[in-house]
């Protein structure tokens, strides 16, 4: 986040934060698959467990669906607040 904010002048926002995570999580895959075939690493990406990522670990479910700790938050003055975070 300091890299980020000296970078950028801000921190990141919560979609920012996701979309990291998710590109990880596909690099993560492909390094995994050992391949840049789409079926090997879509298995990979599958059997995915406790990704250690930027927003709290990362698990996909038997149907493709990231099973993950959420943050919420809400909008005060138009800035985003954290409120609490929700475990599966």
């Amino acid at each position: 986040m300091k890299k980020y904010r000296e970078r950028h002048g801000q921190v990141p926002d919560a979609l920012g934060t996701l979309a990291y995570d998710a590109t990880n999580m596909l690099l993560e895959s492909i390094r995994k698959a050992g391949s840049d075939d789409p079926k090997k690493i879509r298995e990979a990406l599958a059997a995915m467990k406790d990704f250690p990522a930027v927003s709290g670990k990362s698990t996909m479910d038997g149907k493709g669906d990231c099973i993950k700790s959420a943050a919420i938050l809400k909008i005060e003055g138009g800035k985003q607040k954290f409120v609490k975070m929700v475990n599966p």
